[in-house]
């Protein structure tokens, strides 16, 4: 280690754990790790020490001087590193290719690293993917945010600032037409088509757009800061966009549709039953056995004249076009600093990060798979010839044609010539569990390699190998739970006594709700479901505002009203907490359009009598 000989007994992994600490006090702080002082990780080792946990006790064995010399090691380490990182080419792996790690391999990580196309380990980028571990967030996102903005496409600016620059395009929506309980009553290719996410891809064809376009940044003077490469207009809702309606076609096309009613994420197997990890997402596959050309059919079934296919046609789901334009989609979010909340697992973000995946990837999405794999593995030779037609049974349900034919197995069709059922040797059982795993763990590849080549024509994507799986997965989606004192530290009060009893109210409500809740109040006041990590990385501050438009005396029966483009709340001055929560959740489940004025075209209800 590079520093261990200052530390007895200290290693890597403890520095990683420290790491960690200096991540939480910057977000924390609100700070950068060179703008903390000694005493900001003495506070924090002291927090961490009352909560007797297993990271504390990583660091009960050392002093707090010797813990703080570490900082500064590591903080010495990232400054070099940051001024680095500009000049290293970091392609030593191929972001989205499925490695597996051997399971019975001495040299697991070795042949992982070959598969995923890695270059010799004495490369300056492999080194600092080694390395990611004591990087800080703050240095590694320092660097992402110039990559940013080095590869933004530099938009031409109008003569008036008020006007929109002609390379911005408007796109008109209707979302009225695509509720989720209308496209489910439809066939797959109809529903595709009718989602934000197929009116983007067809009506918009922007899945054809050059990649030049979706690197644009566009911030228009009333935006309050929101970037963009096209404006939304959203048809029969009396609403402007400046900011809000454009958020709010990322969370319907790039969050809720693919997991929702479009099935290009469907819930892992672990949703049937299991303790852990049951509300993780998965790409959708289809089985083609291995027939490419089967596979690029249904690309190909997907029609570009706008009418409607056949019901025989598959939609979105399992389909590689769209897991492609689906990673543009998050792209896009991603490089305009909106949040998409996937519940993806490991298997997605080890690979986009360059990492291989294993066992423990696979446990995490389908552990009745991995269970039952282990059980196979503990048995005796007596055990397994006792009940070996059952377990045979068990793999070849599990095993494509191709690697039974790779074992030498007799085919299904020879078995039933002779009257018999297939065993499997006691001896090819561990061969098995490895084909069994890697098939697996590859099940999704294509899709996660075109979701990646999509991502790719919008983002830097030879960076993520220098993040961690969980630091790309805050990058892209943002921080899984909502914190209420988070929120709060970040508020303003406009014409609002902050101290006032129904602002006391307001944030005793919101400590109240699930996680579910608030990402639905989250959604009702800015068009996101997640929210940064820290303070400063808050795009604008949330604003309270008065009810002006509720007559003195009816606030209890009045609703909370939002602008989503500039993240505000005008509250009524609610006579309880119960009342401001109720009235809370119920705008917050039931508001969805976006109504600034009341004067608008109603085209987007025609024909929803006959659906």
């Amino acid at each position: 280690d590079m520093f261990s000989g200052n530390v007895p007994g200290w290693n890597s992994d403890i520095d990683s754990k420290l790491v960690e600490v200096v991540n939480r006090t910057c977000d924390e702080l609100g700070k950068g790790p060179e703008q903390l002082i000694l005493s900001d990780i003495e506070n924090s080792l002291a927090k961490l020490g009352e909560t007797n946990s297993l990271v504390a006790k990583q660091f009960s064995g050392w002093s707090t001087e010797s813990i703080l010399y570490r900082f500064l090691a590591l903080l010495a380490l990232n400054l070099r590193v940051r001024r680095l990182l500009p000049f290293v080419d970091l392609r030593y792996s191929t972001p989205g290719a499925v490695s597996v790690v051997p399971t019975y391999s001495k040299h697991a990580f070795a042949t992982s690293l070959a598969s995923c196309g890695c270059i010799e380990s004495s490369s300056l980028g492999y080194r600092i993917g080694v390395l990611r571990g004591l990087l800080f967030t703050r240095t590694k996102f320092r660097f992402w945010d110039e990559l940013i903005t080095a590869t933004t496409t530099y938009t031409e600016l109008s003569a008036d600032e008020y006007e929109n620059p002609p390379d911005i395009p408007t796109i008109k929506i209707n979302r009225i037409r695509a509720g989720e309980h209308r496209l489910l009553g439809l066939p797959p290719q109809d529903r595709l088509r009718r989602s934000v996410f197929g009116q983007l891809m067809f009506d918009a064809n922007m899945h054809q757009w050059d990649p030049v376009r979706l690197r644009r940044s566009y911030s228009h003077i009333q935006d309050a800061g929101q970037k963009r490469c096209f404006f939304v207009k959203f048809v029969s809702e009396g609403v402007d966009d400046h900011g809000g309606p454009y958020r709010a076609v990322f969370q319907l096309a790039a969050e809720e549709e693919p997991a929702g009613s479009l099935h290009i994420l469907v819930p892992s197997p672990n949703a049937d039953g299991a303790m852990q990890n049951s509300d993780k997402m998965m790409f959708a596959t289809h089985d083609y056995g291995g027939d490419e050309a089967k596979m690029k059919k249904n690309v190909e079934n997907i029609p570009d004249d706008g009418k409607s296919a056949s019901q025989e046609q598959d939609g979105a789901s399992g389909n590689l076009q769209c897991a492609n334009f689906f990673g543009k989609l998050v792209g896009i979010a991603t490089r305009h600093e909106i949040n998409v909340a996937l519940n993806l697992p490991a298997l997605v973000w080890r690979p986009l990060t360059g990492l291989p995946v294993g066992w423990k990837e696979l446990h995490e999405i389908d552990s009745f798979t991995t269970l039952s794999l282990r059980q196979i593995e503990i048995l005796s030779k007596e055990e397994w010839e006792s009940s070996a037609d059952v377990w045979s049974e068990v793999i070849l349900s599990k095993l494509p044609p191709s690697k039974i034919t790779k074992l030498g197995i007799v085919t299904t069709s020879d078995a039933a010539a002779a009257d018999e059922s297939i065993v499997i040797p006691y001896e090819l059982r561990l061969q098995c569990v490895e084909y069994i795993v890697e098939e697996s763990l590859k099940k999704g590849s294509k899709y996660l390699e075109e979701f990646t080549k999509g991502l790719a024509d919008v983002l830097p994507v030879e960076a993520f190998t220098i993040f961690t799986p969980t630091e790309l997965e805050t990058l892209i989606c943002g921080e899984p739970e909502i914190d209420v004192e988070l929120l709060k530290r970040a508020t303003v009060y406009e014409d609002v006594d902050e101290n006032a009893p129904h602002v006391g109210y307001f944030w005793e409500a919101l400590k109240e709700m699930t996680q579910e809740q608030l990402a639905k109040f989250i959604n009702f006041v800015c068009a996101r479901s997640r929210l940064p990590s820290s303070v400063d990385k808050f795009p604008m501050n949330f604003k309270i505002q008065p009810a002006t438009s509720v007559k003195e005396g009816d606030d209890d029966t009045a609703l909370p009203k939002s602008q989503t483009c500039f993240f505000s709340l005008a509250l009524p001055k609610y006579s309880s907490k119960d009342i401001c929560l109720a009235k809370i959740l119920y705008a917050a489940d039931n508001c969805n359009t976006m109504e600034d004025y009341d004067e608008h075209e109603a085209g987007g209800f025609a024909l929803l009598n006959t659906e």
